[in-house]
């Protein structure tokens, strides 16, 4: 009996091993300020963030940044995720507008995990590749618990223009 227990421990490690090892470890570092300052916009934004806000305490976020833009503008990926199969993109970027810092969001929209591939919600397929790239990246960096208290309260001076560009 103890060698059947321990056959089925077993088979389920091995079989768990693959989704554990695509799932970044959760950060117990500090979420960078842009990032909770971005979170924010979305979250004011009356959007899905802030619906999301309301039924969970806490955010699992990860991002990536898009480094082919000028140096004045930064622009990233932000996915909070609502499961392992499920979450939410943003395309965001952060402008200096005269010595203003100005969060805007480009594109957002809800994805479900598939093998090898990611479904959009809404999106058209001629920008979903674009998307799945920069989504897959967000989803191997590194994870952080953002609670909700700390998305909703504003830190620092910038300025929100979450209406789509």
């Amino acid at each position: 009996m103890k060698i059947v227990s321990y056959a089925v421990v077993l088979s389920v490690m091995w079989l768990a091993q693959p989704v554990f090892a695509q799932a970044p470890a959760v950060s117990e570092e500090k979420p960078p300020l842009i990032l909770l300052q971005a979170l924010h916009c979305l979250e004011a934004n009356q959007g899905w963030m802030r619906s999301y806000l309301r039924k969970h305490k806490d955010a699992w976020v990860s991002f990536s940044v898009d480094t082919g833009n000028p140096p004045e503008v930064v622009a990233w990926t932000i996915v909070v995720r609502e499961s392992e199969l499920r979450g939410h993109f943003f395309e965001v970027t952060r402008e200096n507008d005269h010595g203003t810092m100005v969060f805007r969001l480009l594109d957002s929209d809800g994805f479900t995990t598939k093998p090898g591939k990611l479904e959009f919600d809404r999106l058209f397929p001629l920008s979903w590749k674009y998307f799945e790239r920069r989504i897959k990246d967000a989803l191997q960096n590194q994870r952080f618990v953002i609670s909700a208290s700390e998305i909703q309260y504003q830190q620092g001076s910038y300025t929100c223009d979450c209406t789509r560009h």
